[in-house]
């Protein structure tokens, strides 16, 4: 809080300090000393540009007085910090309906800025006042000292800002600094995808003759035929999907519900599986689509191992992650003439800018394209 001390204006004769001047003045220790920089007035810490009442010749300058935060101790500061955060990340679950993955990156984000906070001896307040952009700088610049992709340091630049925006709303931040805080530009990857034969390739790998077998295959041919995210696909229930219409109701980011299709080959395989289904143990009360071999609810993870185990038995030699099916189902809809805007839908992408990355990709399709249809090609 700022603490202003007016002077008498004096026209002619020997500058007269107000009562209230001499009173802050008390207050504070003793005259606070006030220098001409320029067009700027400055005591020891603080520089306000001059008004245009100020700036003639006989009109004394008006003192300005250092921000005083409260003393607190490193415990409270702390304390404090934390119990921000765990109502901030409960109102993003409960208001914001953010998803399980969101909630556990924003909380080691905003955890590492805390930490940052607490080395450096600075208090939320500070960081959320007019010049806490200052202390957020000095937070990025550290990130990139460790290395930190441009990827992650924008991801963390949004949770603060979002935090702090948080605060502005419930009254405990006086500002949000993160908005003058540019994200840094990021690096336009194309996805990697396979190509029709290496996805046929890899979708004959599972055996026929386990339990397990019939489970891979499914979820493969599942990952494939509809494009769904790692963390969808985990997340189906039997009563989700409709096998008569092959149809399933996928709960995605933001637990926004879309109704995504699949194709005769994926509803084959997932009849296969669920034939097996109830020789995995203490399957009959699971909700969950596909179980791991203890009868529970599969996980991403265990989906990324499996998915690395099929790759390596297909002798795939590029670099992909079970997201790869999710870019391959796009881009071979996109070279067989599919709508970008129906790809969009398919994919569950709220902007079409997202689904414009897979333009890119077919580079060939769209010179073909081009040859076919331009008069002058």
């Amino acid at each position: 809080m700022v603490t202003m001390a007016t002077v008498s204006n004096v026209k002619n004769g020997p500058r007269k300090e107000s009562a209230k001047h001499n009173y802050v003045n008390s207050r504070l220790g003793g005259n606070a000393p006030v220098r001409k920089v320029g067009h700027y007035m400055k005591t020891a810490s603080h520089l306000r540009p001059r008004t245009g009442r100020e700036m003639g010749p006989n009109i004394p300058l008006m003192p300005i007085y250092p921000v005083v935060y409260p003393r607190l101790s490193a415990a409270a500061m702390q304390c404090q910090m934390r119990r921000e955060l765990e109502n901030y990340l409960a109102y993003l679950q409960y208001e914001r309906n953010a998803s399980p993955h969101t909630i556990s990156s924003y909380r080691i984000d905003l955890t590492q800025f805390a930490d940052y906070l607490r080395s450096k001896n600075l208090h939320l307040s500070q960081a959320t006042s007019p010049g806490g952009h200052i202390i957020l700088r000095g937070f990025l610049a550290e990130l990139y000292e460790r290395g930190l992709t441009k990827t992650s340091v924008a991801r963390k630049i949004a949770a603060i800002r979002s935090f702090f925006e948080y605060g502005v709303r419930q009254g405990w931040a006086t500002d949000n600094p993160g908005k003058i805080v540019s994200t840094p530009r990021l690096a336009r990857h194309m996805p990697a995808f396979l190509s029709e034969s290496e996805t046929k390739r890899l979708l004959e790998i599972p055996m026929k003759n386990t339990s397990l077998g019939f489970r891979d295959r499914a979820i493969l041919e599942l990952f494939y035929g509809s494009g769904i995210r790692v963390a969808e696909l985990t997340g189906i229930n039997l009563e989700d999907i409709n096998s008569d219409d092959r149809v399933i109701c996928i709960r995605g980011k933001g637990r926004k519900e879309r109704m995504v299709l699949f194709g005769r080959k994926a509803a084959d395989r997932l009849s296969g599986y669920l034939s097996v289904r109830p020789t995995f143990p203490f399957a009959p009360g699971e909700p969950a689509l596909f179980l791991s071999y203890h009868g529970t609810r599969i996980t991403p993870r265990s989906v990324e191992r499996l998915f690395k185990k099929y790759c390596k038995l297909a002798e795939l030699r590029k670099t992909i992650s079970p997201h790869s099916l999710r870019h391959s189902f796009a881009t071979h809809l996109l070279g067989r003439g599919a709508d970008l805007r129906v790809i969009q839908e398919l994919l569950g992408h709220s902007s079409l800018a997202t689904t414009e990355k897979y333009t890119h990709v077919n580079v060939t399709q769209i010179l073909a394209i081009y040859q076919r249809s331009h008069p002058r090609a």
